[in-house]
């Protein structure tokens, strides 16, 4: 080969591979990374990771950091026969939680088993529907139903060998003292939330609109929002289990309005309430992404191949590049992260539709996993899935249907040493 068209060549490949990694579609090595949150991560593998802020903060950002975790633990509950303990709740408020780290347990995942409704991280779907013994007026309690109790009930029994039986259960309401079905939804897991904020908004649109997967049966939907509301512009959706809020403003507004009932006033307080939704949203923006044990991680290289040989990685997409443009903080700019989430809404079957909804009841967001393996750390009994049904990761796999199906059918097909290697990988994030 002639030294001209040699070089012509390995200009191709170098020029290959840098638009592949501004695309991020190169192959990293992403079963072997550690620090999966880029400069955002922590080493922190005590009782509290998912608590710890971002190490690159300037002093402003810690200092309101500081200030939405104090807000995030407040307990925002009346005393008897007394005023409001902040004065952005109504006197008349609908609240159903305490305060905001009363569901979201240790900035974790709600915990739905074990444990009565009111120490759950469960909201329930639509209001009005009261649990018992929920923080409201008691002149209003005749305005509303009465939740008086949740019933786990056996919905399927998965035989995946000899040896191994798993037992899916799903929640039932007590409500009036008859069973009925209500949609509940657990609180989602609040780490490394600010990164998925920071991903940007073509990028997502680009992985739904390539459909790489089709012909796995996976199309995934790109989840749409209102910016400011039902009357704002649309966006991408980011934040709930459908994708409902476009950023961590949205969604934190949404919660504690339908939660801690506290909405923007509409005179009086509100420079208080813009000082509120402000430090929460910061807080929630800069929580850190725990890293890999690295001795874990090692250990459990044959299980991320097992990963991504059943196709877990076709909706768990593992990384994403950040890109350069002036919405996105200077540190974080460039960086490659490792969520494991592709940011789409993907039908997931019949078996976990909603109680009520469009045609896309069935549809829900990709949760992110990175962290996921120290949940049981943070808080015993915490469930997975939307509505917390399911008590360990297997359950949850096992859950998925609809868009799914091939992955799951593959999972069933492993033998249970390699199914637990897969367990071990995930639970090594």
């Amino acid at each position: 080969m002639k030294a001209s068209t040699r070089a012509f060549w390995v200009l191709v490949c170098i020029i290959s591979i840098f638009y592949c990694a501004s695309r991020g579609i190169a192959q990293e090595n992403w079963i072997d990374e550690i620090e999966l949150a880029g400069s955002r991560t922590v080493y922190s593998f005590g009782t509290t990771p998912y608590s710890q802020s971002a190490p690159n903060l300037t002093l402003d950002e810690r200092k309101i950091f500081s200030i939405g975790s104090m807000q995030f633990n407040l307990d925002r509950r009346r005393p008897p026969m007394n005023a409001p303990v902040d004065p952005l709740t109504p006197a008349n408020a609908s609240i159903n939680a305490a305060s905001c780290a009363s569901c979201h347990s240790g900035d974790g995942r709600g915990r739905t088993h074990k444990i009565d409704f009111r120490s759950s991280g469960f909201s329930i779907v639509p209001h009005p529907l009261q649990a018992q013994g929920a923080f409201r007026e008691p002149a209003r309690d005749a305005d509303y139903a009465k939740f008086e109790d949740l019933h786990w009930k056996l919905k399927k029994r998965i035989i995946l060998s000899a040896e191994i039986a798993v037992e899916l259960v799903a929640p039932v309401a007590v409500v009036d003292g008859r069973e009925e079905a209500v949609d509940l939804r657990n609180a989602p897991a609040l780490h490394g939330l600010g990164l998925l904020e920071a991903i940007g908004a073509s990028e997502i649109e680009l992985g739904a609109a390539r459909r790489k997967f089709a012909k796995f049966g996976i199309l995934g939907v790109v989840p749409r929002a209102r910016e400011g509301g039902l009357q704002g512009t649309e966006k991408v959706g980011r934040f709930g289990w459908r994708g409902t809020a476009g950023s961590l403003a949205d969604q934190v507004a949404a919660a504690l309005q339908s939660e801690l009932g506290i909405t923007k006033p509409a005179m009086g307080n509100v420079a208080e309430y813009e000082m509120l939704l402000e430090a929460l949203a910061t807080y929630v923006r800069f929580l850190a992404v725990p890293a890999r044990d690295p001795s874990a991680a090692k250990a459990n290289r044959n299980g991320g191949e097992i990963f991504r040989r059943v196709g877990c990685t076709m909706c768990h997409r593992p990384s994403w590049q950040l890109g350069d443009n002036l919405s996105i903080p200077p540190d974080l700019r460039g960086e490659r992260i490792y969520p494991f989430t592709d940011m789409l809404l993907h039908d997931m079957g019949k078996d976990l539709r909603t109680v009520e909804g469009d045609s896309q009841t069935g549809f829900w967001r990709t949760s992110a996993l990175w962290g996921i393996g120290l949940q049981h750390r943070v808080s015993a009994g915490a469930g997975y899935l939307h509505d917390g049904r399911a008590r360990n990761l297997v359950e949850a796999v096992l859950w998925h249907a609809g868009e799914a199906s091939y992955s799951v059918d593959r999972y069933k097909e492993l033998t249970d040493d390699d199914r637990e290697r897969l367990l071990k990988f995930v639970s090594s994030l």
